[in-house]
Formats: structure tokens, C-alpha cells, sequence
């Protein structure tokens, strides 16, 4: 719990814990990950983009049911 309450709002865990957490993520080379953000808001702050592709004009012609 200490660890992610120092994740969340470092401020909260008292300075020589803090300090050791941090120590040992740079020991570890734990890089945070948005995922656990992203599933808890419901929102990614990603944006999907579509391109049709300039070499590919028809995929289904060369689909031998099409």
C-alpha cells in the first residue's frame, strides 16, 4: 500500500520511505505505466487514426472468393 500511495501523491509517505521507494526504482529501472490510469478514468487520451493506404488500393482483389 506505502508504494502506491507514493506512486499516487509521494507527499503522503513520510521522506526516508520516500526516499528508499525511489531508490529502489531507479535500482529496478521501473519505468510507471498509464495503463492502471487509463482503466481507473476510462479515458486513454489516445487518438485512433485511419489511413487508407496509397500502395494497397483493393485488398479484395486479389481475394480469390471476392
Amino acid at each position: 500500500m506505502t508504494i502506491s500511495r507514493y506512486l499516487r501523491s509521494p507527499e503522503q509517505v513520510a521522506p526516508l520511505t520516500a526516499a528508499r521507494i525511489a531508490q529502489a526504482m531507479q535500482t529496478l529501472g521501473y519505468i510507471p505505466s498509464r495503463v492502471p490510469a487509463m482503466l481507473s478514468n476510462s479515458r486513454s487520451r489516445a487518438i485512433g487514426v485511419l489511413l487508407p493506404s496509397m500502395s494497397n488500393q483493393c485488398v479484395f482483389c486479389r481475394c480469390p472468393w471476392y
